[in-house]
């Protein structure tokens, strides 16, 4: 993006902002936004598509539609006859779809005689004139940019009105435990909050708040974006740098407005959840009776265990970088991690192995994806339940969800085409041994999730603090936010080293990466 682009994009979000606070969005506005975003679920599909997809003929999906002998008069019988979902899985049998690393931009698309290599950008919504420009803290060879959209933020901010209502959570204080940008995650849960004109009590940010290190712009966003809220009624707290070991500042406000009788609300990582209940038992704090909605990582019973020894609650959304909450926490779940599928704003279908492939119906999602692979598997049902979001129509459910080519503790996500770069080149390189000598294992000690990199013996002697640090600062040299991703992982201790042989699977294959849950 040109510097040009760059002062046009400010001036459109310093423009936008004031129009968006000043008219917030009541109960009932919340409820009707999604019902018209449902009522036009198909129609803003094919919307989508005709002006994404076949106006587009740059973008990545085009040749794969023309390639298929399928056109827009095709799509729309098919979405016609088979719903959205119909439509979709027979896009895919027909080899219209998108595999992980092929949306990453890490592998050139290869599909019916037709291979093109791909950027991350070529995703990026041609439709979207966006406000802001931040970088992922998820993973890929090069730090994203994503889009940031007041139009999207609006539709989430509704849904998230229904989600604290559906857990009789209005009434309690709202804290988040979240990083700044570049990171869009806490200031997105701040602008929700300032649409639905409600106040937060607290923005703790795990990473830290300056304007050092190139990070001015980020810096200045985040002061300009709360400076326009104040003028408009809607002031939000500035966030204050509370990094992962000292979860015990987090804890300390928890127990401060449980002792007024009005347990809060945090918004946080699952491993971050867990960490705040871990130091409040440690110092004796009593903070029963939170509430902790998590994201970022799996939630497995575990971190529920964990969270529910200190008398606490907690629930999960699930969301993407890409496009954001895509999913929301079942108040009447059936599991720890139910969670309804945001229908106004996505479609989901799954492989026959289990594989999520999720498309933006939505026109403000800032990435166009079409049966785009996620690196997720999941437990997706159709089920009819009580709580608000089935009364509006989101009867499709995930639970059981979890990644098969990442690691995601404490919310960062490293793909695993990086760290098989760092098993079989720099390691072996710093360190001896071969390609086979090491292993990455994700797996949970007391609900926290842990990293270790597995070192055959036969290795011989290492230096175990410097095979840390050669790690993190290979990881971190990616991009920005895979920085910010080693900082998060060095701070908690995530990484740790283990000398044994390496796991295998049932059919005796070592593999680089092993998830052990």
């Amino acid at each position: 993006m040109s510097f040009l682009d760059e002062i046009r994009m400010t001036l459109r979000y310093t423009r936008g902002l004031p129009a968006f606070l000043r008219h917030p969005l009541t109960p009932a506005q919340c409820a009707e936004l999604i019902r018209r975003r449902m009522a036009s679920r198909s129609a803003s599909f094919l919307a989508l598509a005709e002006r994404g997809i076949f106006q587009n003929p740059g973008g990545p999906y085009l040749p794969l539609f023309q390639r298929s002998g399928i056109d827009l008069a095709e799509l729309t019988r098919r979405t016609s006859q088979l719903g959205v979902e119909g439509a979709l899985q027979s896009l895919f049998d027909a080899g219209i779809f998108m595999e992980l690393a092929e949306f990453k931009g890490q592998r050139a698309l290869s599909r019916n005689g037709y291979t093109a290599a791909l950027r991350p950008e070529d995703f990026d919504n041609p439709l979207l004139r966006a406000q802001f420009s931040g970088r992922s803290g998820g993973s890929r060879g090069h730090s994203r940019r994503l889009l940031l959209d007041l139009d999207l933020i609006a539709h989430d901010a509704a849904c998230h009105y229904i989600h604290l209502a559906g857990l009789n959570a209005l009434e309690r204080p709202y804290a988040v435990w979240r990083p700044v940008p570049p990171d869009n995650s806490g200031v997105k849960k701040i602008l929700m909050q300032a649409k639905l004109g409600r106040p937060t009590a607290r923005w703790f940010s795990q990473s830290p708040v300056d304007a050092g290190k190139g990070k001015w712009k980020y810096y200045g966003f985040t002061r300009q974006t709360l400076a326009i809220c104040k003028l408009f009624r809607q002031a939000q707290p500035a966030p204050v740098h509370v990094p992962l070991s000292n979860a015990i500042r987090v804890a300390e406000f928890l127990a401060e407005v449980r002792a007024k009788g009005r347990p809060a609300y945090l918004d946080t990582l699952a491993s971050s959840a867990v960490r705040v209940c871990q130091a409040a038992r440690a110092a004796g704090l009593d903070i029963s009776g939170s509430l902790f909605r998590v994201g970022g990582e799996a939630l497995t019973e575990a971190k529920a265990q964990a969270v529910a020894e200190a008398g606490c609650r907690i629930v999960c959304h699930y969301s993407m970088s890409e496009l954001g909450p895509v999913a929301m926490a079942c108040a009447d779940s059936i599991g720890v991690d139910d969670v309804h599928l945001l229908l106004s704003k996505v479609a989901v279908i799954q492989r026959a192995d289990g594989a999520l492939l999720f498309t933006s119906i939505d026109p403000s999602c800032p990435k166009l994806m079409l049966n785009v692979e996620t690196g997720d598997t999941a437990t997706l049902e159709r089920r009819a339940c009580g709580c608000p979001f089935g009364n509006l129509g989101f009867d499709l459910h995930l639970r059981d969800i979890r990644s098969y080519e990442k690691l995601t503790s404490e919310g960062m996500h490293f793909l695993g085409t990086e760290l098989i770069a760092l098993l079989e080149e720099v390691l072996p390189r710093a360190f001896g041994g071969g390609p086979s000598d090491y292993q990455l294992v994700e797996q949970e000690e007391g609900g926290l999730s842990r990293v270790q990199l597995v070192v055959r013996p036969s290795v011989g002697p290492i230096d175990e603090p410097r095979m840390v640090r050669t790690a993190l600062e290979f990881l971190a040299s990616y991009s920005r936010g895979h920085q910010l991703m080693a900082n998060f992982w060095q701070d908690g201790s995530t990484l740790q080293i283990r000398r044994q042989e390496p796991f295998t699977t049932k059919a005796g294959k070592i593999l680089p990466l092993y998830i052990n849950r």
